[in-house]
C-alpha cells in the first residue's frame, strides 16, 4: 500500500475540480494572517500558485477590506488559515459571492483561536472546525507519529474518485457539519483516532484517551 503525504500539488489538483473549464482567475485572501503567496516556508502558497499557472490558472491576491465586493472574474477565492477577525463589511461581500454561487476554497489551522470567519461559515454552511488536533495510532504504528493522521477511507465523490492511496495529514484537525446545508465528507480517520482538545501549541500531547475532554473517531478530515 502506498502513503502520500498531502502538498501543494494536491491541493492545486482539488482547487481545480472546483474551477470549471473557461474561469482562469484564483484569488487568494490576505489582510487575515492567512497563508500567503509572498511568504516562504511552511505558510507560503508559492509553489501551489506555480502549480496552477502552470496550467493556465492565474493567482492573485484579495484584499475584501479594499474592495465592494468580489471581482467578477473569480472562479474561486482560497481562504487558508486566517487567524484574526474579519471586517463587517468584507463578511457582507462574502455573503454575496457566496449567496451567488461563488465558490470557497476553506483551509483551516486547527489549534487557532476561533474568529469572526469560523461563525461565518458556521451561520452560512453549518460546517465548522472542531478545536484540536487529531492523534492516531494507526499513524504512530506505520510512521512512528502519532499526529500523522491517515486517512484510510474515501467517499464516492468526484474529487476523490480514483484515489487509492492512505493520505498522511500531519497536525490535522475535525470538521463537522449540522446538516442545515448538503455536506459531503471526502476523507475519514480511523475509528481509532481520537481529538485531543486540551493541547497547545509545543505543548507534549498525552495520548490516552481522556472522556471528559477527548472525542472518538472516526473523523471528517
Amino acid at each position: 500500500e502506498q502513503v502520500r503525504f498531502p502538498d501543494e500539488e494536491k491541493v492545486t489538483s482539488a482547487i481545480l475540480r472546483v474551477v470549471e473549464e473557461g474561469e482562469r482567475v484564483v484569488y487568494v485572501l490576505t489582510g487575515h494572517g492567512e497563508y500567503s503567496l509572498e511568504e516562504t516556508g511552511q505558510r507560503s502558497l508559492g509553489r501551489m500558485a506555480s502549480e496552477l499557472a502552470g496550467l493556465g490558472v492565474l493567482v492573485k491576491t484579495l484584499n475584501l477590506a479594499e474592495l465592494k465586493a468580489v471581482p467578477g472574474d473569480a472562479a474561486a477565492v482560497i481562504v487558508a488559515g486566517p487567524y484574526k477577525d474579519f471586517l463587517p463589511h468584507e463578511l457582507e461581500i462574502l455573503d454575496k459571492y457566496f449567496e451567488t454561487g461563488g465558490r470557497l476554497f476553506m483551509a483551516y489551522e486547527p489549534l487557532a483561536q476561533e474568529n469572526n470567519f469560523d461563525t461565518w461559515m458556521v451561520e452560512r454552511t453549518g460546517i465548522g472546525i472542531k478545536r484540536g488536533i487529531i492523534v492516531d495510532e494507526t499513524g504512530f504504528i506505520a510512521l512512528g507519529n502519532p499526529v500523522m493522521v491517515m486517512a484510510l477511507e474515501y467517499e464516492d465523490h468526484p474529487i476523490s474518485r480514483g484515489v487509492v492511496q492512505s493520505t498522511v495529514m500531519p497536525m490535522a484537525g475535525a470538521l463537522s457539519t449540522d446538516g442545515r446545508a448538503e455536506a459531503f465528507p471526502l476523507a475519514l480517520t480511523s475509528d481509532r483516532s481520537i481529538l485531543k482538545t486540551d493541547i497547545s501549541p509545543g505543548e507534549e500531547i498525552n495520548l490516552e484517551f481522556v472522556p471528559e475532554q477527548d472525542q472518538l473517531g472516526p473523523f471528517v478530515v
